[in-house]
């Protein structure tokens, strides 16, 4: 399988990159950065990217890994913040689609909701809808709840939900299960599962549509 990957400098991205090119059912690994990773594999082939049109063999792949995101804190104004979370989503899956791509699987968030008050969980709801209307062959869109990881930037509200975590999860059985904090590792393998139409073996929230649905 040929697959494409944005993001792979995030929590969960860096992660995912590591599992795609340790797994032996992915053959080439098209992945876009802003700044070189030099790396040596050479199944992953890298394309620096600086907001010009991307080439289109970066579209031309079975799947497409969207795990960019970022917080309004570090984009600066609500405008920025939406134009990673949600705009560049979309552009993406419209050339994706456009090139005769397959599967596109997107990263969210526990709580998206176009109708929310809470405005990052409304921009997160507002992509959910547009992708889904974009009719792919087939989109996931996974909901990580709180995001636990070791970040370059400092979150107090994360740290503080890994100090708790432990005594959460027993107090979140059954369906209460997808709200539990969850680990970048476990959302990155679930992901690569979820491509090579494996059981991801996840209690975290996921949606997977098809255009004939």
């Amino acid at each position: 399988m040929n697959v494409s990957l944005f993001g792979s400098t995030g929590l969960v991205g860096s992660k995912l990159l590591s599992f795609l090119e340790n797994e032996d059912q992915i053959s080439s690994i098209r992945n876009v950065v802003r700044k070189s990773l030099n790396l040596s594999n050479p199944k992953v082939q890298e394309y620096v990217w600086n907001n010009e049109i991307l080439p289109s063999e970066v579209f031309q792949v079975e799947t497409l890994f969207c795990c960019l995101g970022t917080t309004i804190k570090k984009a600066g104004t609500q405008e920025a913040f939406r134009a990673v979370d949600y705009q560049l989503p979309l552009l993406l899956a419209k050339q994706f689609k456009s090139l005769g791509g397959q599967h596109f699987i997107v990263i969210s968030a526990q709580g998206a909701d176009e109708k929310s008050k809470i405005f990052y969980n409304r921009v997160k709801g507002e992509m959910e809808r547009e992708l889904i209307t974009l009719k792919l062959p087939k989109l996931t869109i996974v909901r990580p709840s709180l995001l636990l990881g070791d970040r370059k930037e400092s979150r107090p509200g994360e740290a503080i939900g890994r100090f708790i975590s432990p005594l959460l999860i027993p107090l979140m059985p059954g369906p209460l299960k997808k709200y539990r904090p969850i680990t970048d590792l476990e959302v990155a393998k679930a992901m690569k599962e979820i491509a090579l139409n494996r059981d991801p073996k996840t209690a975290m929230e996921f949606h997977t549509y098809l255009a004939t649905n």
